[in-house]
Parts: C-alpha cells; structure tokens; sequence
C-alpha cells in the first residue's frame, strides 16, 4: 500500500494531482449540497411558521372583533354561512378558506385537523402518517412544532405543523354546540393542529444545465491548473535532481583529483629518495676525479668530464630536491619550525649565494634595511628557500643593466614586510596564476635562453602559505 502511494504521488504526480483533484471537487459538491439543502429547508421553515403565525392572527382578530360584533347584532355564525341570509363564517372555516385563497397563487397549502372534529368536516381529522404523528406530538409531547421534509414524484416538500389552542372565548361556543364531539373544552387546551405545506425548490447547485456547465468549467479550470502547478513542480524537481547529479559528478571529479594529486605527490616524493642516492653518488665521485684526489688524470678531457658530470648532477640534484619539497606542501607533508630568525642574516646570505651570477650577468643587487631589526619566529630554511628561489627568478628575468632591490621595512601594525622589485620585462596580472602553476614557464625573449623547471615560484609560495 505505502509503495502504491508512493508511485502515485512521486513518480505520478500529475495522475495523482488529477485523483486528488477529483476526489476533492467531489467532497465540496457534496458539503455544497449539503449546505444548499439546510438553508433551503431553513428558508422554508421560517416561510411556514411565519405563514401559519399569520393565518393564527388573523383567525384571531376575527374571532375577537368579527364573530363577536356580528353576534350582538343578531347575525348567524355557521359553517354553511353561504345558504343562509346574514351570515357569516366560523373562525376555522374563514382559516380555511383564506388560506385556500392564499395558496392559489402561493404554491403553498393550509389544513386544520383534528382528532375531535365537526361532523359536518368530512376531512377534518388525519388523513396521513405525518398529520397522525403531528397531533401526537403536538397534544402528548408539548412541541411547540412539527416539522417534516417529504419526497415525491414533485418533488421535495416541507410540511410544518403547529397546535391551536383553545381561546376563553372559543370555549363556550364549543361546547354550547349541538354537534361538537366535546363538551368539555377549556380555554388552553389543544383544539387541533394547523399545517402548512410548502413545496421545497430544487436545489440549484446542478438543477439547470447552466450550472452544471459552470461546475464542470471550475472543475477543468482547477484541474489544469494543479496540472501546471505539477509540470512545474516535475521541471523543479528534474532541475534539482540534475544539480544534485553534477554536484556528486564535481565532488567525485574532486575527490579523484585530490586522490591522484596526493598518489603523484607521493610517488614524485618516492622517486626523488630513490634518485638522490645515487645522485649523491655521482656528485661525491666526479667531484673527487675533477679534484685529482687520489692522483692526476692521464688526461685533462676526464677532468672537463667529470666537471661537467658534476654540474649537470648538481642541476639535477637541485630539481630533485625542489620537487621533493613541492610534494611535502601537496601532500601536507612540510614541517614547519619556528625559531628566532635574523631577517637581515638570510637576506645577505642569499645575496652572496646569488651575487657572483648578478655580477656575470651586468645586474646590480640593492639592499635597504633598517638598523636594529628584531628576530622574528620562521623557519629559518624555508625562509632561506622563498628568498633565494625570488632572486634566482630576478637574476634570470633581468637584462644586462638592470637592477634588483631588496627592501625590509617595520609597518606601524608590528609586522615585517619584505619586498623584492626587479627591473625586469615582469608579468601582467592575467600572467600570475599561471607562474605560480607548477611546471609552467611564460612565453617571452628571456625563457627561449633561460633553462628552467617552472618550480621556483610555485614552491615559494607553497612555502609562504
């Protein structure tokens, strides 16, 4: 059941808003009937009881001021009133006939029954179920009324009945009478019941075609738009669920390029331990066969030789060794030691391990440093590292001529700022990312005659960071 609903309203939602839809134009056409169906039966009710309130005073006054001046000038009150001269009806045959009077162009009917009636009224007593239950309910019960709504071949009709009680001066009139069935009436008891008959309208709500098409219009208006509403709730949810699948796609992408960057770093890390050994070999042995340690050479080209096999392992050494450290930044492998450092320490030994190829090239190397600088907390070889990896970068860059000046200032913040400026071709801002990329090189004059690795500036800055 729970995964029958859960295909309906998530894989199916337009079939379900349809369903729903439906079933709820259902419930308000019933709660509408319902409540067209109470106010018309109210409408009526308050008709009829008004209807026989009325026909009660007007019965009445005419018993009280009608019956009773013609009696005292002699003229006859009777049911028969049209056979005789000079007479007039009683109260409950003028009821009667006022109120038949009344309904010709009323649509509605007014009858006066009893259990004890005349015996000239040959339908003055119950004819049906509901004038039988009336007058029980009425003369046993004390209700003041008696309401019922009947359905036939014309329709549905509310019939409302009411007792009518004896008044003191209808009292001796009945049971002075030759004929009435009782003889001991008193004023207050019940004489009879009267009951009106109102035919019921049908209800509008789907009575006429007209209405029948407007509920039908709401009904596909209401539809179409929960519809819509679901075409663009399935486009939402398409939309989230695709931006869902490419956030796992670009995590994923993520995670397998931190994986494969960490997997390279080690593995250059690995290899660089594995390269340094013999390496190290290579320089220790070339530089002893180009020191004669252990005697001359028979000839002077071994020398040129081993010089050169020295150098070139040195050069290899040096790559080696910055992409041993690149690696330990990647993989997050890089120590950190602070210790008091002597800024202007590192700066004139690093001007020293680069002045005697600034002064091959025609560069001028400038120092300006305040007097009585303070040790900072650093790490004093990877200091050493940025600052002479930013010189060589000067050194290289910079035509004949040019110069290159190194400056430490105090700023009033308590923080030491070291700043190195060439006089360089430099770098526009578009070109920084990419100098600061691992393995990169920019395209100028200078890099065609400049062999480099593209390693000096990006570990510098891993450094820095």
């Amino acid at each position: 059941m729970k995964s029958l609903v859960f295909n309906l309203f998530f894989r199916q939602p337009i079939l379900a808003i349809v369903i729903y839809a439906l079933v709820g134009s259902g419930l308000v056409l019933v709660q509408m009937h319902r409540v067209a169906n109470a106010t018309r039966t109210e409408t009526a009710m308050e008709a009829a009881a008004s209807y026989a309130a009325a026909i009660s005073s007007v019965r009445d006054y005419y018993s009280k001021e009608v019956v009773a001046r013609a009696k005292a000038d002699g003229i006859s009150v009777t049911h028969d009133y049209r056979q005789q001269h000079a007479a007039i009806p009683l109260p409950a045959t003028f009821s009667i006939e006022l109120s038949e009077h009344i309904g010709k162009n009323s649509g509605s009917s007014f009858r006066l029954y009893s259990g004890n009636p005349f015996p000239w009224r040959k339908n003055g007593g119950p004819r049906d179920e509901f004038e039988r239950a009336a007058i029980t309910a009425l003369t046993e019960s004390g209700r003041d009324s008696f309401v019922a709504v009947q359905s036939g071949s014309d329709g549905d009709i509310l019939r409302y009945a009411t007792p009518v009680t004896m008044s003191a001066s209808c009292v001796a009139c009945h049971n002075d009478h030759p004929l009435s069935p009782r003889k001991d009436w008193q004023a207050g008891d019940i004489r009879g019941v009267q009951s009106v008959r109102i035919a019921l309208p049908p209800l509008s709500l789907l009575a006429s075609p007209m209405a029948i098409g407007d509920f039908a219009f709401m009904i596909c208006g209401i539809v179409a738009g929960l519809i819509l509403f679901a075409l663009m709730l399935r486009r939402l949810n398409n939309l989230l669920a695709e931006e869902r699948r490419s956030n796992a796609a670009l995590v994923e992408a993520k995670t397998a390029a931190e994986l494969a960057n960490r997997s390279k770093s080690a593995f250059l890390a690995n290899m660089s331990h594995e390269l340094r050994t013999p390496l190290n070999a290579i320089i220790g042995f070339s530089e002893m066969i180009r020191a004669s340690a252990f005697g001359p050479v028979g000839d002077s080209r071994y020398v040129e030789y081993a010089e050169d096999i020295h150098s070139s392992g040195a050069h290899l050494l040096s790559l080696i060794n910055d992409i041993l450290d690149l690696s330990k930044i990647e993989a997050g492998g890089r120590d950190v030691d602070p210790e008091p450092v002597d800024i202007a320490e590192i700066v004139d030994i690093c001007v020293r391990m680069v002045q005697e190829r600034a002064a091959e090239a025609g560069i001028a190397i400038n120092k300006t440093l305040p007097d009585g600088l303070q040790p900072i907390e650093a790490d004093s070889r990877a200091m050493t590292q940025v600052l002479l990896n930013i010189l060589s970068n000067a050194v290289k860059f910079t035509p004949a001529g040019g110069k290159i000046d190194i400056v430490v200032r105090a700023r009033p913040d308590d923080v030491l700022e070291l700043s190195i400026a060439d006089t360089g071709q430099g770098m526009t801002a578009e070109d920084i990312p990419r100098a600061l990329t691992p393995f990169t090189q920019l395209e100028n004059p200078l890099n065609k005659r400049i062999q480099g690795t593209g390693l000096g500036l990006p570990l510098a800055k891993g450094l820095v960071e």
